[in-house]
């Protein structure tokens, strides 16, 4: 038995008829039901290497980096976002969520900005090199929820997760897939997700991409980390009444480069003095609130089509939308 999101939504008629805002409210309301956070942690092994006794990129398959490192950790990183569940039989149940939510890159290299050989290359500081993943759904007690299918260049991605017949099982998303494309300039969106860890709906207004063909469109919502994943939705008052047209990405920001004290040669310093010590370069991704960028619906019909025989594989499926 398999179960697909392609049932309208069968929104009450309270004493004849709900007015908009009852009905959006109710609305809203399925859909809390029916996106669960996912959080990500990845445990990588950190070695610190001297820079007095430089190491370069080249030479690292040539070393064991045990006896090498001056120090050794064991970190992990957390990522939060939303998951959209659209599938679930007996045993297995399916989540689409952004790629980038679900992607560590195996090794990340830090390195001396100053301890630089003849060659240009740049001495080694520090190397991380990740040991395991793990993936969690909230609310749900299901084991080994695995990546089953990702593209990167349109930020989307699979998972499936194993289920007991008696452990909890996901609500599916209770809304129709429609077509972004068929939006027009200012039409509301609703958008409900997790930011921070916290389940949130805010609203956007929308903006036609240039080209029906662009996976993506913009969207004035104001998004913080945790509404990657998040199902975009837009309200109209002919029944089905919601249609689901996209899911939250990204947000735009620029690169910010700026100076602080470098405490690596100066541990401290009086705060009512004038700085005079050593500095450094950091850099930051500013953030430009309000201009957000959504995966259209039409891209999402297109990545299940593509990965159906990777889906199948994996007990997942028909999805046909």
């Amino acid at each position: 038995m398999g179960g697909v999101v392609i049932q309208p939504p069968q929104l009450s008629d309270k004493k004849g008829s709900l007015n908009e805002g009852e009905r959006i409210a109710e609305g809203l309301e399925r859909l809390s039901a029916s996106v669960y956070r996912v959080t990500v942690i990845a445990f990588y092994d950190v070695y610190t290497l001297s820079g007095d006794v430089p190491v370069y990129r080249d030479q690292l398959s040539q070393m064991k980096l045990k006896r090498t490192a001056i120090a050794h950790d064991v970190i992990h990183r957390t990522v939060l976002g939303t998951a959209i569940p659209v599938y679930y039989d007996e045993n297995t149940a399916g989540f689409l969520t952004c790629a980038h939510v679900v992607t560590f890159p195996d090794t990340a290299v830090s390195y001396y900005d100053t301890n630089v050989n003849s060659s240009g290359k740049k001495a080694i500081k520090s190397i991380a090199v990740k040991l395991r993943q793990q993936n969690y759904i909230s609310d749900l007690l299901g084991e080994n929820v695995t990546v089953v299918a990702i593209d990167r260049d349109h930020d989307i991605a699979f998972l499936k997760m194993n289920i007991k017949p008696d452990d909890p099982h996901p609500v599916l998303f209770p809304f129709l897939p429609g077509n972004s494309a068929s939006l027009n300039w200012g039409e509301k969106l609703y958008i409900l997700g997790f930011p921070q860890g916290k389940k949130m709906v805010t609203s956007a207004l929308y903006s036609k991409p240039v080209s029906s063909k662009f996976a993506f469109f913009l969207m004035d919502a104001v998004l913080n980390r945790g509404f990657s994943g998040a199902p975009v939705v837009v309200y109209n008052n002919q029944p089905p009444y919601f249609k689901w047209v996209g899911m939250a990405s990204s947000i735009a920001s620029q690169d910010m480069t700026y100076l602080v004290p470098d405490f690596s040669e100066q541990a401290t310093y009086n705060t009512s003095e004038l700085y005079q010590g050593p500095i450094k370069v950091n850099k930051a991704k500013m953030i430009s609130y309000g201009i957000s960028y959504s995966l259209s619906m039409e891209q999402i019909r297109r990545f299940v089509q593509e990965n159906k025989e990777a889906l199948a594989q994996n007990g997942i499926g028909p999805i046909d939308w």
